[in-house]
């Protein structure tokens, strides 16, 4: 998988989806795999992954949907950190590196109670081979990203890009602005997300 523009000069942007939540994302996602792929196709996404937290639950599921949909499909996962490091969107690029992405995985909730996931910042840097990366920035302060950004883009060049979404809030201009010069001090590239976390409005509760 590579994060690249899904359209030539001139032609009409197309959008993927690589953030998406399923209900797998406890409290957090309020859709079935399937439904989002579903919907994706509806909307004329070029692509969708699914990008659960912690968590490779709902791949499978969304797979075998966007096969039967005939809609492009990347497996992802949301990596929430416990030592502060922002969360950051995780995507194999490989065989290989879907299998680093276990092992972090495992790392993380073989020293956690049953049912969460304990990560540090250490073992993405472990386990981080083969995985393209794209860093969400919290909405409240981007000032504090730097050292994350350069320990993790000195041990993953060309692996690590920086995630535009948009909260909806006052601030939203102010924030993409601070991103995106934080993109362009440390050289590195901007993917857009949704952060979708459900396929229709009425699931919002």
């Amino acid at each position: 998988m590579t994060l690249r523009p899904l359209s030539g000069p001139g032609a009409a942007p197309a959008y993927a989806e690589l953030a998406a939540a399923s209900n797998f994302s406890f409290l957090r996602g309020a859709s079935h795999a399937e439904e989002l792929v579903v919907q994706a196709a509806r909307l004329g996404l070029a692509g969708l992954a699914i990008a659960d937290r912690n968590s490779l639950a709902g791949v499978v599921r969304g797979h075998m949907a966007a096969k039967e949909a005939g809609l492009a499909f990347a497996p992802g996962c949301r990596l929430v950190f416990m030592d502060g490091t922002p969360d950051i969107l995780a995507w194999p690029e490989h065989r290989a590196g879907y299998g680093h992405l276990c092992e972090l995985l495992t790392t993380g909730k073989r020293r956690a109670p049953k049912g969460e996931c304990h990560l540090t910042l250490e073992d993405l840097l472990a386990h981080g081979e083969g995985l393209l990366m794209a860093v969400v920035p919290a909405s409240r302060d981007v000032r504090a990203l730097p050292p994350v950004l350069e320990r993790l883009r000195a041990r993953f060049p060309d692996h690590l890009h920086l995630a535009l979404v948009r909260a909806y809030g006052a601030s939203d201009q102010r924030h993409l602005a601070g991103v995106a010069r934080l993109a362009a001090v440390h050289r590195l590239p901007l993917v857009a997300i949704g952060d979708v976390l459900y396929h229709a409005p009425e699931r919002r509760p």
